[in-house]
Order: structure tokens, then sequence, then C-alpha cells
């Protein structure tokens, strides 16, 4: 979605439906410096912002779960002492995740599809075991292990995670865990 400010210093405003636990990523795509944004839930209570949208680079607003079910509205807002017109453009993405189970000693290829999107593999262990992260690629994503002892590991980047980067041994007990794959910045 884009648009322009005419005059710069006025406020457009944009509204979409939530359920409440949604998750969305919202991406400045182009921007004046000048042009600020905020995210009003459906009681008219801030979510973010106002943020700026761009200096020296854009600002997206990483992975949100929205609280509340109803219309959100996005105000793209220009500076009070903004003069002529401002132009903006934006994505609202909707994030949804990809779940699979995990069979440990087996090979997973993935992708991440969209941006914000996570990948979270489940696997229950009988008894005590020893395993090892493998990280097979040298992209820019980073994983995540928890399970009846909590978090194991948090955002590990699969570059930092065996080879000479590091090591990945993990002593588990018995139980249920969850690894998410996640992208980087995102």
């Amino acid at each position: 979605t884009g648009g322009t400010l005419s005059p710069a210093n006025e406020t457009d405003a944009y509204q979409f439906t939530v359920q409440a636990g949604e998750r969305f990523y919202f991406d400045v795509q182009s921007s004046s410096e000048s042009n600020y944004w905020r995210l009003l839930d459906p009681y008219g209570r801030s979510v973010f912002g106002p943020s700026q949208m761009r200096y020296y680079g854009y600002y997206d607003v990483d992975v949100l779960a929205l609280a509340y079910s109803g219309a959100y509205t996005l105000l793209l807002e220009g500076r009070v002492s903004a003069s002529g017109t401002a132009s903006y453009g934006f994505n609202v993405q909707k994030v949804t995740d990809d779940t699979a189970g995990l069979i440990l000693n087996t090979r997973v290829d993935g992708a991440i599809d969209h941006v914000g999107q996570r990948d979270i593999y489940s696997f229950t262990l009988a008894e005590a075991s020893r395993v090892y992260f493998d990280s097979l690629t040298t992209t820019n994503l980073y994983w995540s292990l928890t399970g009846p002892r909590g978090t194991l590991v948090s955002s590990r980047y699969f570059t930092s995670s065996d080879s000479y980067e590091g090591t990945s041994i993990l002593d588990l007990v018995p139980g249920n865990y969850t690894l998410t794959v996640d992208g980087y910045m995102d």
C-alpha cells in the first residue's frame, strides 16, 4: 500500500481486522524522512509508535502478536513542521508459522517462506539422550530449543552452532521439546 501525505503534515489512516493472537509484520517499503507511523488497537490504545519510518534506512516493525479481536488502525503521520508532500509505501503482512514433527537423526530441509515466519518442530524423548545440532548451512537463521527444563538454547545463529564456531551438544532429559527456526532480523 502506498500514498502521499499532501500536505506533508497530515495523517492517513488504514484499518484491518484481526482475530486475537494473530501475528503481523509491518514492512516499510518506501518513506520520506519526515513520516511516522503508529498502530492503534480496537480500543484506541497505542500498540507501537509513533515511530519514524525512515532515517538512514527503513524501520520495519518486527512481528507482533495482536492481543484483541477487532479493527486495528494504522496511522501514517507527517511531522507537524513538515511542508510540501511526503510519500510512503508499506505492507502489513499476516505471519503464519510452519509446524512439523522432528525425527532425530534425520536431515531436515526447510525454508522461511515469508518475513517473520518461524518453522517450529516438535519431538519427544522417552529417555535421557545426548543430541547434536548440525546446521549444515551458512544462511542467516537462528534457532531456539525449549523443553521440560525451560529454554535450553535461545536464538543461536546457525553459523555459531557447530564446526570451529561452536558446538551444540546437548544432554536432554525425557520429555517434549520444541525447536524453533527463525530468520535473521525479521
